[in-house]
C-alpha cells in the first residue's frame, strides 16, 4: 500500500505539477482518463516512463498478494480464535451462573452473581466485546475481498491503457482513445472514489485510534452506516442478560439487531455454527 500511494499520490501529483497540468490531483486526472478516454501528456509520461508496464504489473502483484495474505490470516487464524473466545466466554458465564445458583444466589446479572471471583455481568460484557470483535473481523474480511477486486479492476484497466498508449506511440497514431466497457468503468469509478482516496483496511490494521472521518467511513463499510455505539447496543440484545427484557421497545430493537447481523454477514457471513448460536440466543 505504501508503494501504491508513493506512485499515485506522490510521484504522479509531482509530475502533474512539474509539467504545468491544469489538473493537479491524481484522482481527477484518472477520472478524466476514464470518462473521456483521453490521456494528457503528463499522465502519459507517468504511465509510460515513471511507472511503465513492468512496474504496474509488479505493483499489482504485490497488492494482490498482500490482500490475499490479510484475508487468509483473518479467515484461518483471527476469526476462528474470536469464535472460540466467544464460545468459551458463554460456557464460562453459564458455569458461573449455575455455580452461583447452586450456592444459594439468584443467578442474575442484575444482582451481581459471583463465583470464585468471577461475576456474571462482567463475563456478559466480555461476551459482548467478543461478539463485536467477531462481527468486525468478518466485515473487515469482506472489505479486504472487495478492495482486492477493486484493485484488480483498476490495474486491469490501467494496464490496458498503457498497452494502448505504447501501441499508439509505435504506430504513430495521435488518437489516444482508451475506451472502457461499462462494468469495468463502474468498478474503476468506485475504486477511485473510495479505496484510492482512503485506505480503510490500513487504518483498521494500524492499531492507531481512528480519526472522526475514518471512523465514519468504517461505520459505513462495516455496519451499513450504523455507528459503533448503536451497533454495540444492537449486539447486546442478542446476548442473554445484556438488555432489559421489560423494556417496551425491546422487541423492535431485537428485530433491528437481527437485521444488523443478517445484513452484516450475508451471503458469505459468519461460520454456520456461529450463526446458529446467535439465532438460538435471539430466539431464547
Amino acid at each position: 500500500m505504501a508503494d501504491f500511494r508513493k506512485k499515485f499520490h506522490t510521484q504522479l501529483k509531482q509530475e502533474l505539477a512539474d509539467q504545468g497540468s491544469s489538473v493537479t490531483e491524481p484522482q481527477l486526472e484518472l477520472m478524466l482518463l476514464l470518462a473521456t478516454g483521453t490521456c494528457t501528456a503528463p499522465l502519459q509520461s507517468f504511465l509510460g516512463s515513471t511507472l511503465s508496464e513492468a512496474g504496474l504489473r509488479r505493483l499489482a502483484r504485490g497488492l494482490d498478494s498482500t490482500a490475499g495474505g490479510v484475508h487468509t490470516a483473518l479467515l484461518e487464524r483471527v476469526m476462528p480464535l474470536a469464535e472460540l473466545v466467544l464460545f468459551l466466554l458463554g460456557e464460562l458465564r453459564g458455569c458461573v451462573a449455575c455455580a452461583a445458583a447452586a450456592a444459594g444466589h439468584q443467578a442474575t446479572a442484575a444482582e451481581g452473581s459471583c463465583w470464585m471471583g468471577l461475576k456474571v455481568e462482567l463475563l456478559q460484557q466480555l461476551q459482548l466485546h467478543a461478539a463485536a470483535l467477531l462481527l468486525r473481523c468478518e466485515q473487515l474480511r469482506r472489505c479486504v475481498t472487495n478492495a482486492a477486486c477493486q484493485y484488480r479492476a483498476f490495474f486491469t484497466w490501467l494496464l490496458k491503457v498503457v498497452r494502448q498508449l505504447e501501441g499508439q506511440r509505435e504506430d504513430g497514431d495521435d488518437n489516444n482513445d482508451a475506451g472502457t466497457p461499462l462494468p469495468v468503468g463502474l468498478a474503476v469509478t468506485s475504486f477511485l472514489k473510495e479505496q484510492f482516496m482512503h485506505d480503510l483496511i490500513g487504518a483498521e490494521l494500524s492499531g492507531k485510534p481512528l480519526t472522526p472521518d475514518a471512523q465514519q467511513r468504517a461505520d459505513a463499510a462495516f455496519y451499513q452506516g450504523i455507528n459503533s455505539p448503536t451497533a454495540h447496543k444492537l449486539l447486546a440484545l442478542l446476548l442473554p442478560g445484556c438488555c432489559n427484557s421489560n423494556d417496551s421497545s425491546s422487541s423492535s430493537w431485537q428485530h433491528a439487531a437481527a437485521s444488523l447481523i443478517t445484513a452484516a454477514t450475508a451471503p458469505a457471513g459468519l461460520h454456520a455454527t456461529t450463526i446458529e448460536r446467535i439465532d438460538g440466543i435471539a430466539a431464547g
